[in-house]
């Protein structure tokens, strides 16, 4: 009797406790709020099992295509690429830039409270189609010009399939022609909805044009869009660094042909004329050559492969004696001043051409009662900011790539590894050199990261970080877009209900 009993007994438990197991199966459901030709908007919802989860979105094949290269899992690649979040009741995401009639996916590796990893989950979805059969045509704005920045909007019609835009300065667009000019712009990232862009570091008292081209739903070009505006301030010639300095950057075209991921196999080195000794050296991409400060002679330089020392590239560069010049200068605002050059580099001198600095700098500049200079540091060259005497405001410590005074704001724009600030003239920074644009909004700045806007007021206070599409400031507060959808906050940066 008992044993009749315990069988059915056991198969009772095996299935309440194999039932628990399904219901406590971490779970990621994905709800699909909006979608537009080149945006979405979703939600994660995952269950009460699921402790956290990877989350990687894949538009195109890379996730296969990595896997197969690496001879990885698809779930090794979500957790190795993918973004941990920790679970909430819902995660709000929003794609932006998508192309319009192409499949996208969305893949979730879900864990539980022990770590224990589950099956990758996958869903997916294809943005709708865009672009009619008529003439695309792209509508160009600009605003918030001042001496060294503009604000630029272009607004495709409702033909428009995609677009290019980019801006030219109006001297090179008369000198290579319209078709040139087009062929340059193709070469820019598609867009396909509107684009909202701010150039920084423009040239004084210049003109520019904004170009825009797009097509339609068959492929065919409309009319190009020619948008002409000049900065404010009196124009000035720009200076070309006069120091012999190889560029071997991530931006330089003789590194090309290496992959940006083997850069750390390569040396980039300077020997005397005869190879017998090296005078300097860095890692391809992480500095530049700078032969300003050797002696007189011929130095080659050469791409190096490390492993085997053979040589993958050779430039051959010498350096000559100059005799020193002077060249006075009288500013705007009376103050007097002598530009010194000797051996490739300037100093400071006073009114009557005596040196206040070494001859270090290979670009010097005077702008409303301070010098902005380019020098080098540990083969890196970076912009300083210096009193009229020749001491340092800001030096070299700051890493800054380029120092640009703003006649519009009396503040400095300031860049560093591809981010841009701003400082006031006595070097202290206001915005951290950490965002993609910022907008000098007179009483506020609006910064930019990662395609979102946020605010930081004239004291460098920040009201609210960056995580809206677009706003605008009011008598009461501010007026924002968030996922499409407008909200209010108060002058405190606090969401108003």
């Amino acid at each position: 009797m008992k044993k009749r009993l315990y069988i059915p007994t056991f198969l009772l438990l095996a299935s309440i406790f194999g039932l628990r197991a399904q219901t406590d199966v971490p779970h990621v459901t994905v709800e699909l709020i909006q979608t537009t030709p080149s945006t979405i908007i979703f939600n994660y919802h995952p269950n009460d099992a699921c402790h956290h989860f990877y989350v990687y979105t894949d538009r195109g094949n890379e996730v296969a295509l990595w896997s197969n290269i690496f001879g990885l899992t698809v779930d090794d690649v979500i957790c190795i690429w993918g973004e941990r979040i920790d679970t909430v009741s819902v995660w709000n995401s929003y794609w932006t830039d998508l192309i319009p009639n192409n499949q996208y996916h969305i893949y979730i590796v879900p864990y539980d409270s022990v770590g224990h990893r589950y099956p990758c989950e996958r869903t997916r979805f294809s943005t709708p189609e865009s672009g009619i059969t008529g003439r695309s045509n792209i509508l160009i704005s600009s605003s918030f010009i001042t001496d060294t920045s503009a604000y630029i909007v272009c607004v495709p019609n409702e033909e428009t399939f995609c677009y290019y835009n980019g801006i030219i300065p109006a001297d090179w667009f008369y000198k290579i022609g319209l078709d040139s000019v087009c062929r340059l712009v193709l070469n820019s990232s598609r867009l396909y909805e509107t684009d909202r862009w701010g150039h920084l570091f423009l040239n004084r008292g210049t003109q520019y044009c904004a170009v825009a081209l797009g097509q339609n739903g068959r492929g065919e070009f409309g009319d190009t869009t020619l948008h002409w505006f000049t900065t404010l301030g009196k124009k000035q010639i720009v200076e070309e660094d006069t120091a012999p300095v190889i560029f071997y950057n991530t931006n330089g075209a003789d590194i090309d042909r290496i992959p940006e991921e083997q850069w750390n196999q390569y040396a980039v080195r300077a020997y005397v004329a005869d190879k017998s000794r090296t005078v300097q050296e860095v890692s391809l991409g992480q500095g530049n050559i700078i032969l300003a400060t050797l002696p007189v002679s011929d130095y080659y330089v050469d791409i190096v492969r490390k492993s085997d020392e053979n040589e993958v590239k050779e430039l051959q560069v010498s350096i000559r004696k100059e005799d020193m010049t002077k060249e006075r200068h009288i500013e705007e605002d009376g103050f007097v001043w002598t530009k010194m050059r000797q051996d490739y580099n300037y100093a400071i001198g006073d009114a009557s051409g005596k040196a206040l600095t070494p001859f270090i700098f290979t670009k010097l500049s005077y702008s409303n009662g301070v010098f902005i200079g380019k020098t080098h540091l540990d083969n890196r060259l970076y912009d300083v900011l210096l009193t009229p005497q020749g001491k340092y405001i800001i030096n070299t410590d700051r890493h800054y790539d380029k120092i640009m005074y703003d006649s519009y704001s009396k503040n400095l724009y300031v860049s560093k590894s591809g981010k841009v600030g701003v400082c006031d003239m006595n070097g202290r920074e206001i915005v951290k050199p950490s965002y993609d644009d910022i907008l000098d909004m007179e009483t506020y700045y609006k910064v930019l990261q990662k395609g979102l806007w946020g605010c930081i007021d004239a004291t460098g206070k920040i009201i609210f970080p960056p995580k809206y599409q677009d706003f605008e400031r009011t008598d009461s507060g501010y007026t924002v877009i968030k996922d499409g959808v407008k909200g209010y906050l108060d002058l405190t940066g606090k969401e108003i209900q």
